[in-house]
């Protein structure tokens, strides 16, 4: 990436997500654009509630995102107006956790704020892991539960919500800042195949540099054709705007 002041950021995740990195991004001197390409839609599959009436029964529960708590917690809350004490309860990243904490849930965060740190952090304080739940959407980040499934521990998923790629109509919109923007923010797998299908149809060229949470992710831009994939340390504010800084320098000079 080249260096220049006041450098166009896009970001294509949903909110609350995009506001708080736009803050982050513009405190640091640059300039955030945003462009959700998922729209988040609840769902609450059927297989919810007997999840959920069986909460006491898992060791460790995970939240991955601020929607997973949105969505989730409110069954959770519903069916458990007081909480099981032996729970380990563990959040993907600082937002997520501050969000369970707005919920009365005291939530762990790994150093790195992705599936290899959740896992990373149970090994490293030896949490029992004999039932684990994790929250989130559907589909994305199985990695998580093939890593507790490889340490002896029984996974079961609760996905309160689904991600949806908004209408390609929605390139229309982009098509006019395309040459103006010098880096796009990924959240997920799924946010980057809707980004490809709107840059494209946008006529965005795919040297664009895209940051990203996770080798996950990378491997997903890269198989898009993208050349420029920049692995951040998880999908919080703080690891994406050191990641553009490191790569791009600083805008406050």
């Amino acid at each position: 990436m080249a260096r220049r002041p006041g450098a166009r950021i896009l970001i294509t995740r949903s909110q609350p997500g995009a506001a708080v990195l736009a803050q982050a991004l513009a405190s640091a001197g640059f300039v955030p654009l945003q462009h959700p390409v998922l729209a988040i839609r609840p769902q609450d599959p059927p297989e919810s509630a007997d999840i959920v009436a069986r909460l006491d029964q898992f060791d460790v529960v995970m939240f991955l995102s601020q929607h997973a708590v949105a969505f989730g917690m409110p069954l959770i809350a519903t069916a458990w107006p007081r909480l099981p004490s032996q729970i380990t309860w563990i959040a993907v990243g600082d937002a997520t956790a501050a969000a369970l904490t707005e919920r009365g849930v005291a939530a762990v965060v790994p150093d790195s704020q992705n599936s290899e740190g959740i896992l990373a952090l149970l090994d490293a304080r030896g949490v029992l892991m004999r039932r684990a739940l994790i929250v989130a959407g559907a589909g994305g980040r199985m990695e998580l539960a093939l890593g507790l499934i490889q340490r002896g521990a029984t996974v079961e998923r609760l996905e309160v919500y689904r991600r949806e790629p908004i209408s390609r109509e929605a390139a229309v919109a982009l098509a006019p800042l395309v040459d103006g923007i010098d880096a796009a923010v990924i959240a997920s797998a799924d946010g980057v195949r809707a980004f490809a299908m709107v840059w494209q149809d946008a006529g965005g060229s795919f040297d664009l540099p895209l940051l990203v949470p996770s080798a996950r992710v990378a491997r997903t831009a890269e198989a898009l054709q993208f050349t420029k994939v920049i692995e951040c340390a998880g999908a919080g504010s703080d690891a994406v705007v050191r990641a553009i800084q490191t790569t791009m320098g600083t805008n406050n000079e």
